[in-house]
C-alpha cells in the first residue's frame, strides 16, 4: 500500500538528481576522481549546527556556485587538519589573509567522521596553492593508478616513503603487496641460513667413519 503523502507525489521517470539535505559541503559532494579549486569569499567563526547539535566552528564560504567537480558548492567547515594546512598556506587564519584566495579541495580515504567515528572519505585542502594548472596525483608504479592519500598522510608522502623502502612509488594497497613479498623473501632467507650444509668435507668425513667400522 503506498502511504497517502506519496500519493500526491509525483514519482521519479528518469535520472534525475536528488537535492542533499545538508547545508554545509561533505564528501559526498566531490565527484570521485576530481580536486575542485574554489575562491574562499568569507570567513566566519560561530556556532553552527551539526549532526552532533550546535558547535563554535569556523567555516568559509566560496565565490563560485557550481564548479568542476562539485555541482552545488556548499560552505566548509574548517576542521583541525584543514584550520593548520591554510594556516601553512597563508600565514594566518584570518579574514584579511584567506577572502580572495584560491585552495584546491580532494578526498582522502581513512578519515574519521567526528560524527560517528566511522572512517570514509574526508575533505582535505592541498598543500599548494592553485596556480592554473591542474594537479597531476603521482602514479603508483604498481598497479597504474593514482595514489591518493590516508589518514594524515598526503599523495606524496605515500610516494616518496615507499619509493625510499621499495625502490618505487606505490599506493597502499600495492605497498601492503610489497612488504608481504619482502618478508616472505627474508624468512626464505633465514630459512636458508639455519638449514644444515652438506659440504664435501662432511659427505669425506662420513664415508672414512663408515669404513672404519666395517
Amino acid at each position: 500500500m503506498i502511504p497517502k503523502e506519496l500519493q500526491n507525489m509525483k514519482p521519479l521517470t528518469g535520472d534525475e538528481s536528488l537535492p542533499r539535505d545538508a547545508d554545509y559541503m561533505g564528501a559526498i559532494d566531490i565527484d570521485e576522481g576530481t580536486e575542485p579549486v574554489l575562491t574562499i569569499k568569507h570567513l566566519y567563526n560561530g556556532e553552527i549546527t551539526l549532526s552532533k547539535g550546535k558547535e563554535k566552528k569556523k567555516v568559509i564560504t566560496f565565490a563560485e556556485e557550481k564548479t568542476n567537480g562539485i555541482n552545488e558548492v556548499r560552505p566548509l567547515v574548517l576542521n583541525r587538519v584543514n584550520w593548520k594546512m591554510l594556516k601553512k598556506l597563508f600565514g594566518q587564519v584570518t579574514a584579511k589573509a584567506l577572502e580572495g584566495k584560491k585552495i584546491q579541495l580532494y578526498l582522502q580515504d581513512g578519515v574519521r567522521n567526528p560524527g560517528t567515528g566511522e572512517k570514509g572519505k574526508g575533505i582535505r585542502i592541498r598543500d599548494k596553492v592553485p596556480t592554473g594548472g591542474k594537479y597531476v596525483a603521482p602514479k603508483c608504479e604498481g598497479c597504474g593508478k593514482a595514489i591518493t592519500g590516508m589518514a594524515n598522510f598526503t599523495a606524496e608522502q605515500i610516494a616518496s616513503a615507499s619509493k625510499q623502502k621499495y625502490g618505487k612509488c606505490l599506493c597502499v594497497d600495492c605497498g601492503q603487496k610489497a612488504k608481504a613479498e619482502l618478508e616472505a623473501a627474508n624468512t626464505v632467507k633465514a630459512e636458508e641460513i639455519t638449514a644444515p650444509v652438506n659440504e664435501p668435507e662432511n659427505d669425506l668425513a662420513a664415508q672414512l667413519m663408515a669404513a672404519a667400522e666395517e
